[in-house]
């Protein structure tokens, strides 16, 4: 598991005892699902994080807290996986590869 600090400077990661687990922390249980991507937005101030399962959240770092939560794959279809979420940090695009060959792009 890993941390972010928002102190003066570059956000910085620390590694933690991956065995411990926070149940406090809003990430501890963000997705139900393997994450297939993780961005900061142009001004490291939120973070886009996206699951297997077509769930994309929008995080603010500084409170830790959920933005906003989106689903874009049909939970009827099963079949269908994210493989890879690219974000373009200056438009706010987000492409993303599914595992039938398609890509889609996003205005989040």
């Amino acid at each position: 598991m890993f941390f972010f600090s928002l102190d003066d400077g570059p956000i910085q990661f620390a590694a933690k005892n991956p065995r411990k687990r926070l149940k406090s922390s809003p990430y501890a249980t963000a997705h139900s699902y393997p994450l297939c991507g993780v961005s900061f937005d142009s001004l490291n101030t939120r973070l886009i994080s996206c699951d297997i399962n077509g769930n994309i959240k929008l995080w603010r770092l500084k409170t830790k807290t959920l933005i906003s939560s989106t689903s874009i794959i049909d939970q009827d279809n099963s079949k269908i996986h994210i493989t890879k979420m690219i974000v373009h940090r200056d438009s706010g695009l987000i492409s993303l590869a599914f595992n039938d060959y398609t890509i889609k792009i996003y205005d989040f």
